[in-house]
């Protein structure tokens, strides 16, 4: 994997994420859990003027585990190295083509997730929902900063998420958290720029718009 750096600041905000759930009086726990994020002493807009607040809620098993981890190399790449073309492209350095976790597609690389949506001078959430996320993207899907991809289903609770993450309210059955493409690692908003003028074009093009993100 090709040496990546990515900004860290001890002044960046700090979130609490509180897990309740329900107990009757027999003391049977219910299987529903309420998770709450709380920002605590965070300016966003003026630490992100003009950006959506994105929360993004999981178990860290789902994100690190070895065998089912969406983020890790994991057993995916363990296996993959040790197959003929996985050592040739190692020996070759092709990091661009290697097999890991975070390549992975499909249903099967789905994981469950909390999201909620802030705006950058609110307290509260505009939204709060369930979800299934996966990670997005081809050649960034191996970058240490990866994309994500937002899937809506009855099976989390609702088939859409009706919010303006745009220009307006709409009704989205997905929505991608994009890390800047093959450009992440330099200039994050050359893609948002350059799609910003392609709409101006009578062809479909990808719609932008900026956020900071948090996963817990």
């Amino acid at each position: 994997m090709p040496d990546v750096v990515l900004y860290q600041d001890e002044s960046l905000p700090v979130g609490i994420v509180l897990n309740t759930a329900l107990v009757d009086e027999k003391g049977v726990v219910s299987d529903k859990i309420q998770t709450n994020v709380y920002f605590l002493k965070s300016d966003f807009a003026r630490r992100f003027p003009h950006c959506l607040i994105v929360s993004v809620t999981t178990d860290p098993y789902n994100l690190l585990d070895y065998k089912k981890g969406i983020l890790a190399s994991g057993i995916v790449f363990d296996e993959w190295k040790e197959t003929d073309y996985g050592k040739e492209l190692l020996a070759k350095k092709k990091w661009w083509k290697f097999e890991t976790n975070s390549t992975q597609r499909g249903m099967e690389w789905e994981r469950p997730c909390q999201i909620q949506i802030f705006q950058n001078n609110a307290t509260e959430p505009d939204v709060k929902m369930d979800a299934g996320m996966r990670i997005w993207g081809g050649m960034s899907s191996r970058l240490s900063q990866k994309s994500f991809r937002f899937y809506f289903r009855e099976g989390y609770g609702s088939s859409f998420l009706n919010y303006a993450l745009f220009d307006k309210k709409d009704e989205y059955e997905s929505f991608s958290l994009r890390n800047g493409g093959n450009d992440t690692e330099y200039l994050n908003f050359k893609d948002m720029y350059s799609g910003s003028w392609q709409r101006r074009r009578i062809y479909n093009s990808e719609v932008p718009s900026c956020s900071t993100v948090f996963e817990w």
